[in-house]
């Protein structure tokens, strides 16, 4: 069931190697997330992999705290 007025856009959610929590908002940059985590998963690259390489992309791009 769908409640109207309830934020419904996309959040991911990446706890780096520190067990910090990074929540990205960002419409762009989850799309970028999304697009590479999907693209090495089909590749057969592990969890620990996949949120490594997103990492990567999080901090190169300004935003990794």
């Amino acid at each position: 069931m769908k409640k109207k007025g309830i934020n419904e856009d996309p959040l991911f959610i990446i706890q780096d190697d520190n067990g910090n929590i990074i929540l990205v908002d960002d419409q762009a940059m989850y799309a970028r997330l999304d697009k590479k985590a999907a693209e090495m998963e089909t590749q057969g690259f592990d969890e620990m992999a996949i949120s490594t390489a997103l990492l990567r992309i999080i901090k190169n791009s300004g935003d990794g705290r």
